[in-house]
Formats: C-alpha cells, sequence, structure tokens
C-alpha cells in the first residue's frame, strides 16, 4: 500500500476506521484498501495507541480527516518471501502392453487411443511392456476346434501396428523397445521359443536355423527398428518389466513384484492397473527414500476367448512417465472405460476410439 508507506497514508485511514466501525474483517479491508490485512491491522493499533480517549457522542460527531493521521508512521510489511523452486527439465516415457494381438484378443479401439496419444505426447520413448502377438496357435494349452486360430493374422495385425507407431514416433524421433514376456521376445520362457525347442528341437539347436527362427527375425518387421530387451532403464531407479507374479487383486501383484526386485518399476502380465508404495526410513548413512511399483493394465480385449471370459478382472489402460536425468519421476495411469474414451490428466484432453 504505497500511500500507507509514506506520508500520503491518510486516503486509507478513514477507509480503516469506517471499515472497522462497521465491523468488516481484516481480510475484507485489505482487499477494499490493497494492503495486507496485517499491514491494515498493525496501523490500527498503532492509531488506537496514540489517539486520545473520548467519549463515544464525541467520537460519532466527529468527522475524520486526513490530518488526524499525519503525525503516524508509515507501516512497513515485507512481503512474504517466495519458496525457492526446483526446476528441471522432464522427458516421457509412455509404457503400455499385453496386447494380445490375434483374431479372439486384440482390441483396435485400444489402439487408436494409444496411437493418438503418443502422436500428441511425443515421447521419448514408447515401451511396448510385452506379449504382443498372444500366440494362441501355438499355445502348449488346447485350443477349442471352434475358435478360428491363425498365427498369421496375428503377425498382419502386429506389423500394421508397428507400422502405424514407427510412423508417428519417426516424426520427432522417438525410440520404440519391446520387453521379453512370457507370450513374446527371446527369453526362454516365451511362447515362441518354447513352442519351437518342443516341436523342432532338432531343426532350432542349428545356429543357422535359429538364426532365422529367432522372435525378432519371425515378428519384427526389417524397417521396425525395435530394440528388444529383459527390461528397460525408464530413468535412474525405475524400470519397465513384463513381470511373473500374479496375485489375487489389483495392485497386489505390483507390492509382489516390488518385494521381489526392490527396485521402482512398472510391469505387465496381470492384465490390471493398480499402484503401491512404501517408505524407506534413513538410518545411518542410508537416506530415507519412496519405493513404487505400478501394474500397467492391457491392450488386449477384456472378453477373451480363454480363463474366465467375461469375468475376467482386468483394465484396459498404459501409464504416463515423466521423468528427469537424476530419478525422479511422476507416474500417470490412463485408464481406457468401457465406452472406449480416456482422459489423459497430463494432456488436458479426452481421447475417443473412432471406431
Amino acid at each position: 500500500m504505497a500511500d500507507m508507506r509514506g506520508t500520503g497514508c491518510a486516503p486509507f485511514a478513514a477507509q480503516i476506521i469506517a471499515g472497522r466501525k462497521m465491523g468488516r474483517t481484516w481480510e475484507t479491508i485489505g482487499q477494499e484498501t490493497g494492503e495486507h490485512p496485517e499491514a491494515v491491522r498493525a496501523w490500527f493499533r498503532r492509531y488506537k495507541a496514540q489517539r486520545p480517549l473520548e467519549s463515544p457522542a464525541r467520537q460519532r460527531k466527529k468527522a475524520v480527516t486526513s490530518e488526524d493521521f499525519a503525525d503516524l508512521a508509515p507501516i512497513h510489511l515485507s512481503p512474504p518471501p517466495r519458496p525457492k523452486k526446483l526446476v528441471t527439465s522432464t522427458k516421457s516415457t509412455l509404457v503400455a502392453g499385453d496386447f494380445h494381438f490375434g483374431p479372439e484378443s486384440y482390441d483396435p479401439d485400444n489402439e487408436e487411443i494409444l496411437l493418438a496419444v503418443a502422436r500428441d505426447l511425443r515421447p521419448q520413448v514408447v515401451v511396448l511392456n510385452g506379449d504382443l502377438p498372444d500366440m494362441l496357435a501355438v499355445s502348449k494349452y488346447p485350443a477349442d476346434v471352434r475358435i478360428r486360430i491363425d498365427l498369421g493374422e496375428e503377425r498382419r495385425q502386429m506389423h500394421k501396428f508397428l507400422y502405424r507407431l514407427k510412423e508417428i514416433t519417426d516424426v520427432f524421433g522417438g525410440k520404440i523397445v519391446e520387453t521379453n514376456a512370457n507370450h513374446s521376445g527371446e527369453s526362454h520362457e516365451s511362447r515362441w521359443w518354447r513352442y519351437l525347442s518342443d516341436r523342432i528341437p532338432e531343426v532350432a539347436k542349428d545356429p543357422e536355423f535359429q538364426s532365422k527362427l529367432t522372435y525378432k527375425a519371425m515378428w519384427h518387421p526389417e524397417w521396425a527398428d525395435i530394440d528388444i530387451v529383459d527390461y528397460h532403464v525408464i530413468c535412474p531407479g525405475l524400470i519397465a518389466i513384463h513381470g511373473d507374479i500374479v496375485r489375487p487383486k489389483a495392485a497386489y501383484s505390483a507390492r509382489g513384484m516390488l518385494e521381489k526386485w526392490r527396485h521402482n518399476l512398472v510391469h505387465g502380465h496381470t492384465h490390471r492397473m493398480g499402484a503401491t508404495a512404501y517408505r524407506v526410513p534413513g538410518i545411518a548413512s542410508k537416506k530415507e527414500h519412496q519405493m513404487r511399483a505400478y501394474e500397467g493394465g492391457c491392450m488386449c480385449s477384456l472378453n477373451p476367448i480363454y480363463g474366465s471370459g467375461t469375468a475376467a478382472d482386468w483394465q484396459n489402460g498404459f501409464i504416463i512417465f515423466r521423468h528427469d536425468d537424476e530419478g525422479r519421476f511422476g507416474a500417470e495411469q490412463v485408464f481406457i472405460n468401457p465406452d472406449k474414451t480416456a482422459v489423459v490428466a497430463s494432456l488436458g484432453q479426452t481421447y475417443r476410439s473412432s471406431e
């Protein structure tokens, strides 16, 4: 309040005293005068202390003028210090998994939403967190003969998706990574290599044939340029991994993975969305820190032909991570609703499938 901090403090004085007589609060008077409420209150206290006591009748009759306040010293109230802000530029990583490409498990609506988000988010990395093809045709479990199973159709659906995704990420130089999983990938747990090892072990043992029959050779087109890894380091202290623990409820599996690896992580495999965390207190030389784990949902149909069918407790969705080079990160779990819409808070948008 410039008028209260210099010799021209009088214009507000009458307004302050009149406001107090009318029962207004310090906050209200501060808003009316443009001053901090504490400055108004302090000024009024000093005014009361320097004024001679007068009868109520005389106080009512006497008009308040600017001269009444000319002898009062100005009030100087320093504004509160602004909090220090740690500003660090962040990168983004988009994690989606469990697509299960195949005639009976693929959901094109989920794909449309994911690609639209990738186009707007422009992530530095897109992590395809395992189980891209379902490979039902080469499953060790017997299939219903009434169900159409076509391994070639799975490859076509997957290649079409990879082409569309790469078309988007090439615009801003984004990288695509796939993690090994139980259905897909190059690990010995993958359905692809279990099938080859069981059905054609003599052929698959030959190094030349192995190079031609790898998961990458069969399922990644030459133009795809996708790395296959056991896990992907999103930022220091945080990884994306497909996972191998399944517990009854959402976030229970994430807790199991966190207890197993003792590392911040996001995993798939369970087809559920959830999160868990615990605090590790500091003691001696160990610094206090937080441990977090996320279940990343699934991109496939929620009504599979196997398992418990329509009663499957799964959730469609994916996760967006924002992170810096020092290991600080934040996560947004994006749920795809039954009406095929998804609200992405970090982008301020609601996405709808075009189907």
